[in-house]
């Protein structure tokens, strides 16, 4: 298999190309997780160093729509918390920018 070329890693890409998205401000109440994933999807199409993990509760959370937009910058954890925080560790430490939502009620 060919060698992955650090020059295209998105760990290199540019922060955000021209600038951050202008994000629309709601005038109506919505839910935090809501919000979360709205602006999570809308930052991550700028910025290909985002990547969003999710515990198994995209449906309940928004994050499903990250992974329907955006498949390559979407990881499912599966109901395993610890493990989020683990590939959380991981990619932030590889120049990625994570950011999950799970439940902690468990």
């Amino acid at each position: 298999p060919p060698t992955p070329s650090p020059a295209n890693h998105p760990a290199h890409a540019p922060a955000v190309k021209g600038g951050w998205p202008n994000v629309e401000i709601y005038d109506s109440p919505m839910a935090p997780r809501t919000a979360e994933a709205q602006m999570g999807l809308e930052i991550a199409k700028h910025d290909q160093r985002i990547v969003a993990l999710d515990g198994e509760v995209g449906n309940s959370t928004g994050f499903q729509t990250i992974g329907e937009h955006l498949p390559r910058q979407f990881v499912e954890g599966f109901i395993a918390e610890s493990l989020l925080v683990g590939l959380s560790t991981g990619f932030a430490h590889q120049k990625y920018i994570p950011i999950h939502s799970t439940f902690g009620a468990f």
